[in-house]
């Protein structure tokens, strides 16, 4: 009778193959995932494809990994492990499907400090993972018999560090900008469009933003009432108008109506008359994407920034009634 696999052998090949090599040579055989990752301010040297040419050659040398998948964070920050290309190579490794991971440097790993040694030290060894770090020469498979190895919670401090002095140096420049009046929203809110650096009226939707303003201010209609008429009209909603723009690649935006949060959004936004309102959120901390409120007196505030579409008045006209209205519901 023929002996018994220890191994289920895939259908594939390949597969074949790489398991009689193991059983041959009695080396065993690395299911391997290239983890490659680049933020949105790294220079090109650092770019995925150059990641990947390198891994690519620094597979061929270790002849015992086969190659499994090749994982792409694309504009990701190090700071922060819920990369979705990460998360999926981490479904893989509690499944024993990726046994190795090889990164160009110890930095596309992440470039926090702690939780770098968390998957290092912990997450790793615990799913008998092993891991190498091309430019550093690193494998944790011979590691604890390398002196470099000493080197690694420096090394990640100062990728740590290299994070927070980067995020400095944008806040920095944000902050130089928000002074000078210049743009950092993205896009536009409705009624404009942004272009050449700065938001100008929508030949579609501008108009819709003034008799918003003229119907509510002059009590020809209630919030309610507008809502109803442009939802009857079948007037594009601010969630329709960015998928028309291309802000938005959702194509249920095409179904989104009018509500009376979207109104009030409208009538309460000094956008409106011209002026412009920055940094009232900041980060939580450096390389955090938790946003907190800002007091009042430290917003950057630009009168006559860009076209109003609707005047002074109009504006504080409609917001009388807003205030009235508010406090008879109370």
């Amino acid at each position: 009778m023929a002996r018994k696999s220890r191994k289920t052998i895939s259908g594939k090949a390949d597969d074949r193959e790489e398991y009689n090599r193991e059983e041959k040579t009695g080396k065993k055989i690395w299911s391997t995932d290239l983890y490659l990752r680049i933020s949105q301010r790294e220079p090109e040297s650092n770019s995925l494809k150059n990641q990947e040419i390198l891994l690519r050659s620094f597979l061929k040398i270790h002849t015992e990994c086969r190659l499994h998948k090749i994982r792409k964070d694309n504009g990701c920050s190090g700071t922060d492990f819920a990369r979705r290309a990460f998360q999926e190579m981490l479904e893989d490794v509690k499944e024993g499907k990726t046994q190795c991971i090889m990164v160009k440097d110890l930095s596309r790993l992440g470039r926090n400090y702690l939780e770098s040694g968390y998957y290092l030290e912990i997450v790793f060894p615990l799913y008998q993972v092993r891991f190498l770090s091309c430019e550093e020469r690193y494998d944790s498979l011979t590691g604890e018999n390398d002196l470099r190895t000493l080197f690694l919670p420096l090394k990640n401090l100062s990728n740590q560090n290299y994070a927070f002095d980067i995020s400095k140096k944008v806040n920095s420049a944000f902050l130089t900008m928000r002074e000078e009046g210049k743009l950092l929203h993205p896009h536009a809110v409705y009624g404009y469009v942004r272009q050449d650096g700065n938001w100008t009226p929508d030949g579609k939707t501008a108009g819709v933003v003034t008799e918003i303003f003229r119907e509510f201010a002059e009590e020809e209609c209630s919030v309610y009432g507008i809502v109803k008429k442009l939802n009857d009209n079948d007037v594009s909603s601010p969630g329709r108008r960015r998928y028309e723009l291309g802000i938005s690649r959702d194509a249920s935006l095409l179904d989104a109506k009018w509500s009376k949060n979207a109104v009030k959004r409208i009538l309460t936004n000094p956008v409106y008359i011209g002026c412009l309102i920055q940094g009232k959120y900041h980060p939580y901390k450096i390389g955090s994407h938790k946003m907190v409120p800002v007091e009042r007196e430290k917003w950057y505030i630009h009168e006559n920034h860009h076209p109003a579409l609707v005047s002074r008045e109009l504006f504080q006209k409609a917001r009388e009634r807003l205030q009235r209205w508010k406090e008879k519901k109370e």
